[in-house]
């Protein structure tokens, strides 16, 4: 799993580097927490079959859940979803 979590790490991975990152076999699900809708539009779009994208930010993970992703992991428990 990618980790793109820029307040932590302080380096924000584009989606570019997702997507050629995500066509490795061993590279399975992405952690965004630097996420905007067109960026995760892209990725989503592009991404290879199966590859999962989980939200990473406590204060957007509602409205990322909306758009896509069946897991959220966070600094506080882990919420999932159906």
């Amino acid at each position: 799993m990618m980790y793109n979590v820029p307040s932590r790490t302080g380096v924000d991975m584009a989606p570019e580097t997702v997507l050629r990152l995500a066509a490795v076999p061993n590279v399975a699900a992405l952690k965004e927490a630097a996420w905007t809708p067109e960026r995760l539009r892209e990725v989503l779009s592009r991404s290879p079959a199966g590859f999962a994208i989980y939200s990473g930010d406590d204060a957007t993970c509602w409205d990322f859940w909306r758009r896509a992703p069946k897991a959220s992991f966070r600094s506080r428990p882990t919420s999932l979803r159906d």
